[in-house]
């Protein structure tokens, strides 16, 4: 019980490096599926391979069909288009 309460008290910081492709998605998922979710002040995340994630692995397809403003679902092709296009101010 004791340590019970010393990690509600407890603040949490997620620090990750060279989360290739889908693991950057993983490792968001197993923070906010995690029951110290309420405790994180911090998540950091070193990006890695970021062409690599597919449709399947993504976290958040809802926000992209959303900020696409696209009514059906967002297909694996809309989403490789999308991730194709995401790198090509950066490379």
């Amino acid at each position: 019980q004791q340590l019970q309460q010393q990690e509600a008290k407890s603040k949490f910081i997620f620090v990750a490096k060279h989360l290739c492709g889908c693991a950057t998605d993983f490792g968001l998922r197993c923070v906010l599926n995690s029951n110290l979710v309420s405790h994180v002040d911090m998540i950091a995340i070193a990006l890695c391979c970021r062409g690599k994630c597919t449709a399947d692995t993504y976290c958040n397809v809802d926000y992209l069909r959303n900020a696409l403003n696209l009514s059906g679902e967002l297909s694996a092709q809309q989403f490789d288009w999308i991730r194709a296009m995401s790198s090509w101010d950066i490379d």
